[in-house]
């Protein structure tokens, strides 16, 4: 099953709609929200990662977004400077501990232009982020709920237009939402909105202009693919003001 993604692959401030295949390691990436998206950004490794998670940021504050991967297994990240195949700008890193479960994140915790990772522990509801993009963890800041909430997905947006990404939870099984202005343990600021439906997958992207705030978004489950390699699927926003 192809997996969305979401990011601003030219670099005009709008987030677009992309696909990541984990059985060739493949990415579809797009520059326009709609229906009839034009040619694809399109390249693969040509391996099969069918564990590995794509991940999405401006790892070098250039203003274009580009991939990475992570692998559960081993707790490790690779991020990509460039849209392409080529391996020569990969930052490499991890933690050699294996975080099954965990959810890897991407946001510019500070707000100094650079994205760089984090993790969240569905088991205690528990967000780790850190401000570089290395193996060092001597700047991770990180608070919880200290409750389980097994099956609620993490996401990372600019809610509120300040330029820090902050955290936010979605619960599938009710299709409520709960994000954060805040990255810490105090409630959330934009609480109990109901949109969505069982199955689906949450994004969050700034999908209208340039310096807008983040909305929420969601991915059909079904992105899958079929003889004719063509990707079926149903992507839709939901935007709050």
């Amino acid at each position: 099953m192809w997996k969305p993604i979401v990011g601003d692959w030219d670099g005009d401030g709008r987030d677009t709609i992309g696909l990541y295949d984990p059985y060739s390691a493949r990415f579809l990436l797009w520059n326009s929200n709609s229906s009839s998206p034009g040619s694809a950004i399109d390249f693969a490794f040509h391996v099969r990662l069918p564990d590995w998670i794509p991940l999405v940021g401006d790892w070098d504050g250039d203003g274009v977004d580009t991939i990475g991967l992570y692998d559960p297994f081993t707790a490790h990240f690779y991020l990509k400077n460039s849209n392409n195949a080529n391996p020569g700008d990969v930052i490499d890193f991890g933690f050699h501990v294996q975080l099954l479960g965990w959810h890897p994140l991407v946001g510019d915790w500070n707000g100094d232009g650079v994205d760089t990772i984090g993790l969240y522990d569905p088991n205690s509801a528990h967000f780790y982020l850190k401000d570089s993009n290395n193996a060092w963890t001597g700047d991770v800041s990180h608070f919880g709920f200290n409750v389980r909430l097994p099956g609620w997905l993490p996401l990372v947006g600019d809610w509120d237009r300040d330029g820090i990404s902050t955290i936010g939870l979605y619960d599938p099984g009710s299709a409520h939402w709960y994000l954060k202005n805040r990255n810490d343990p105090s409630a959330a600021d934009l609480i109990d909105f109901v949109a969505g439906s069982q199955g689906w997958i949450p994004l969050a992207g700034n999908w209208r202009s340039a310096g807008a705030a983040d909305r929420a978004g969601l991915a059909s489950a079904c992105l899958d693919r079929r003889a004719t390699d063509a990707v079926h699927g149903e992507f839709r926003e939901w935007l709050w003001v």
